[in-house]
């Protein structure tokens, strides 16, 4: 089958969960001998009412005279596509206009500017009647299916799927250090992490792989709470040293705020590692059970005991690190039994 991939493009910027879902989708449907095309669109971040011209652009784009079999919709506001069949695996909506409308610390959005109350109440009409032209409707997480539902009246299928580095991450030795893999950006809560390590009764060590905004700030942080020689802020790392980091880390911190599925926790599981999270972590918490492969904290307090809970005890970490693994064998499908569910009718 002729199978097109639809998604957006954040240009010059390398890697991203959407990024990987896509090129790991269209790796899977080709070596199952589809022939596949991934079509992208630049998304553009110059003013926040560019998610206008986001949308008229992939309305505008027409599939349908193209030979296409099936479009496969990944991400806002590729579901806008023109053609004569589509499914949608949504990764998410503009959560700006969703969940974080009036949340300044994650969107420029607010109820207080007449303009963007107009463009969130616009695009939520158009999510939900351009997505009410799928065949079927799937999400990468239950967090998405249910902003979907109570944002849009959908209902999406979950379908999980395998982390990019799949194949190739390993368990090693539980070391001295926790850590943290992904971009430091506000969403993320990277400051968590230093909450707790200024709390914690132990003298763990922190490892910071990524970059974002917040670097700098991350940097000043650690040097008021006193945390020097206690965090490393590596930057961006390498696939290989990511997948050594994981190999040695006592547990991994993952504390995003509503991640629509983050595979930060899937690859720390595949490492055997256990991973800390918090309750309002939206996708993670699908994955850690409290107390069993990791634990799901409240605040930074009780974020700083589940540190010093690892540090403390290697055997537990090695025991919820076995416990993760099996977690994700229950749990994550193959790209092959994926691209089925995805395909199913087609």
């Amino acid at each position: 089958m002729k199978v097109v991939v639809a998604t957006t493009q954040d240009l010059f910027v390398r890697g991203g969960g959407a990024t990987y879902h896509a090129e790991g989708l269209a790796a899977a449907l080709a070596a199952l001998g589809h022939e596949v095309e991934t079509v992208r669109i630049p998304f553009g971040w110059r003013h926040k009412y560019e998610v206008l011209r986001q949308a008229y652009q992939w309305r505008m784009l027409d599939l349908r005279e193209t030979g296409a079999g099936l479009v496969i919709t990944l991400k806002f506001p590729a579901f806008y596509v023109h053609a004569d069949r589509k499914r949608a695996w949504v990764l998410h909506q503009h959560r700006p206009l969703y969940d974080n409308f009036d949340r300044p610390e994650y969107s420029a959005f607010s109820s207080a500017i007449p303009e963007d109350v107009a463009i969130r109440d616009a695009v939520v009409r158009w999510d939900t009647a351009y997505l009410g032209e799928m065949e079927r409707i799937f999400t990468n997480s239950r967090t998405v299916a249910d902003r979907l539902r109570e944002y849009n009246g959908l209902e999406g299928e979950p379908l999980y799927h395998p982390p990019p580095l799949a194949a190739r991450l390993r368990s090693g030795p539980f070391g001295d250090y926790v850590l943290w893999v992904g971009r430091l950006e506000a969403n993320k809560r990277p400051g968590l992490l230093l909450e707790a390590l200024a709390l914690t009764k132990s003298r763990v060590r922190a490892i910071v792989a990524g970059r974002g905004p917040l670097e700098d700030a991350l940097r000043e942080a650690a040097t008021a709470k006193g945390l020097e020689g206690r965090v490393e802020l590596r930057g961006l790392v390498s696939e290989e040293e990511k997948i050594g980091l994981y190999a040695g880390a006592r547990a991994v911190v993952y504390p995003p705020f509503h991640e629509d599925l983050g595979y930060v926790t899937l690859e720390a599981f595949l490492a055997g590692k256990p991973v800390i999270t918090m309750a309002d972590s939206g996708g993670p918490t699908e994955f850690v059970r409290d107390g069993v492969n990791g634990f799901v904290a409240r605040d930074a307090a009780s974020l700083a005991s589940a540190i010093d809970a690892y540090a403390e005890d290697p055997d537990l970490a090695e025991r919820h690190g076995a416990a993760g693994r099996a977690t994700y064998a229950e749990t994550i499908p193959s790209w092959d039994t994926v691209c089925q569910r995805l395909l199913e009718g087609a």
